[in-house]
Parts: C-alpha cells; structure tokens; sequence
C-alpha cells in the first residue's frame, strides 16, 4: 500500500491528469477555438504574478485525515482542491468552470460516469498501475471577486472540490 507523501503527490497528478483529460475530451486545447489557446500548469504562480489569460492551474489548500475503523489502519484523507481558471473574458471563464465542475460531476462523461476516480502511480512508466481511488464531493464553481483591475484577476474563477482518498496507511 502507498501511503504517506507519495500517496499524496499522487493524488494530486491524478487529479490534475482528470484536468487535463476533461479541457482535452471537451475540446478546450483545441488550437483552433476562438480563444487563445489553454494553459494548463501544474500550480498558481505566486500571488503577485501577472498570469497570461486563459491559464488553468490546480491546487491542494488543506487535507483533514480521519481514522474509520477503531484498531486499523483505515483512514479517509479529505483534501480541498481547486482547479484556477484565469480566462481572457467573463463569458470564457462562466463556460470553461462550469464544464469543469460537470465534468468532475460526472455528467458531462460518455456513457457512465461517477465522482470515483482513479489515483495512478506516474512513478512506473507509461502505462500506470491504479493504487487507489477518489471520490470527489462538495464540487461548485465560483467567480473571484477582482482583487485588483490586473487582467488576469479581473476574470477570475475557480472550481472548488473535496476529495477524499480511502485507504489502509501504514500502521
């Protein structure tokens, strides 16, 4: 069982890899849309950088762990993620969060679809191994309230989710 910091980095490249199959599957890297193509990056920058519109970043904010069964090794690791969406115009960045947070609904998926995800292990070549799942919950979309008249903060938007990983750690 992976447990521990690794467990945790790669939930977060899962998760970020369920990101980039959604703008993929849902045509939002295709270089021939009307917008100026997706920037999809693995972090924000720091919080005075300028970002170039149209920049998608995920993020990890804090993790609760919870212990299930008395005398095991069970727990539940409940983390908030947001998926960052700095878009070009607010009508870009309403459509882009919002096929995100479906996305991470399940509903916008071929056939069915759920809010339980699989956690790969990237550390093993091209083909990954499933270590675990995901289930993700409480998924919303929210615009940011402009900080600044900058650009890249004027349009804004965020995805927030909790995600809870299950698993036996090590004792």
């Amino acid at each position: 069982m992976i447990a521990g910091g690794i467990r945790a980095r790669l939930l977060r490249d899962s998760f970020h890899a369920i990101v980039d199959q959604a703008l993929n599957t849902l045509g939002w890297l295709d270089p021939a849309r009307a917008h100026r193509p997706i920037n999809l990056i693995q972090k924000p920058e720091h919080w005075d950088v300028p970002v170039v519109p149209t920049t998608v970043t995920t993020e990890f904010t804090s993790s609760e762990v919870a212990e299930w069964e008395v005398g095991s090794a069970l727990t539940s690791d409940l983390h908030v993620a947001y998926v960052e969406i700095y878009a070009e115009n607010d009508s870009l960045g309403l459509h882009l969060s919002n096929d995100v947070r479906d996305w991470l609904r399940g509903r916008l998926q071929v056939g069915l679809a759920g809010v339980t995800f699989p956690i790969f292990d990237y550390r093993q070549g091209s083909t990954p191994p499933v270590v675990g799942y995901m289930d993700i919950d409480d998924i919303s979309a929210l615009r940011n309230a402009a900080v600044s008249s900058d650009l890249w903060m004027r349009h804004w938007f965020r995805v927030r989710c909790e995600i809870r990983d299950t698993y036996l750690g090590s004792a």
